[in-house]
């Protein structure tokens, strides 16, 4: 019994030491990597030609000097606003020509001067309406300045959208058929259009719309011109006015109304 008893007091003493708490903390071997034997890297640590590494603002930065407008060809060499528009080999431009001279301004088309450019007048893509020209960074048309949508003819500012003498451009004036301009197009006031030619008629533009001048007993040779008006005539016939059964006189000379 002596000897029971001394077994199991052995057995008693062996767990309690080699039983650890449930909230022992449990010692881990360290896997984490050591790090690498070399000097810390910025950001121009693997900066190669024709790269150059540049200080900006106390950091240094691996830069592209052959394109960059701010570091061209050089660290802080920057490209002249106004006078270029782009970095390219290392060199300032303007598209794909050299920078701008001292009277030239960069713009999108190349250098331009813009006192005397006018389809860049006082600025770039500032064009003058037609026929005007810049002086001094201004369109001018003579010594007048022309409102949008205007044109200069001659000296004078002219709307080319509904002058019947310059319609559409200047000196493009409207013809009797076509007396009126709209949108820069010559047409008949009544009509809108031009009056259309058909065959063996001469259509004129009239008052009331396009009439064969011809044949019209309402506009018989001229716009307005009725032969019914007149006693006795009751047709049109070559521009001309006749009772019906008589023989018609070539008044029109081959279709075309009488002067």
């Amino acid at each position: 019994m002596a000897r029971f008893l001394w077994l199991i007091a052995f057995l008693l003493g062996c767990s309690e030491a080699s039983i650890a708490p449930v909230d022992a903390p449990v010692a881990l071997p360290d896997l984490a990597p050591s790090p690498p034997d070399a000097p810390p890297l910025g950001p121009c640590g693997s900066c190669s030609a024709p790269n150059k590494c540049c200080e900006i603002e106390s950091s240094q930065y691996c830069l592209v000097v052959q394109s960059d407008l701010l570091n061209c060809g050089d660290c802080g060499h920057a490209c002249e606003d106004g006078k270029t528009n782009a970095c390219a080999g290392g060199l300032c431009k303007c598209g794909f020509g050299p920078a701008c001279g001292e009277s030239d301004t960069c713009c999108p088309a190349g250098c331009r001067n813009l006192k005397d450019d006018e389809q860049n007048c006082g600025a770039c893509g500032t064009s003058c309406s037609l026929g005007a020209t810049c002086v001094a960074g201004q369109c001018l048309c003579g010594e007048k300045t022309c409102a949008m949508g205007e044109a200069c003819c001659g000296d004078a500012c002219v709307d080319v959208r509904t002058d019947p003498v310059n319609c559409g451009t200047c000196g493009h004036a409207c013809t009797d058929m076509t007396s009126s301009c709209n949108a820069g197009v010559c047409g008949c006031p009544s009509g809108g259009g031009a009056c259309p030619s058909g065959a063996g008629t001469v259509p004129s533009c009239c008052p009331g719309g396009c009439f064969d001048l011809c044949n019209d007993i309402d506009n018989c040779g001229a716009c307005g011109h009725s032969c019914l008006a007149a006693d006795g005539f009751d047709l049109c016939l070559s521009g001309g006015c006749f009772v019906a059964g008589d023989p018609p006189l070539d008044v029109c000379s081959g279709g075309f109304p009488p002067p």
